[in-house]
């Protein structure tokens, strides 16, 4: 039964709240590895203090929608970043 009433709710969640839900840190982190950067250099290159990325990197604070609609477009085929 809680099985199924996870599958529910993973089902009713957009691509947005799936990305938090399945840990935006470790994903932006991989988004940014893969992309050969630091975090410094990141920060630089999606235009938010360094701060912040690393909050977001520790999943202290949720990245905001638009900021990842821009990330969901540098990482090409998943619909998750």
């Amino acid at each position: 039964v809680r099985r199924q009433r996870q599958m529910c709710i993973r089902d009713r969640l957009d691509d947005y709240h799936l990305f938090l839900y399945h840990g935006q840190g470790a994903q932006i982190k991989r988004l940014r590895k893969s992309l050969n950067l630091t975090q410094s250099q990141f920060a630089n290159y999606i235009d938010v203090p360094l701060g912040t990325l690393k909050k977001w990197e520790q999943d202290r604070v949720n990245i905001q929608r638009t900021t990842y609609e821009k990330l969901s477009q540098l990482s090409s085929p998943s619909p998750h970043v």
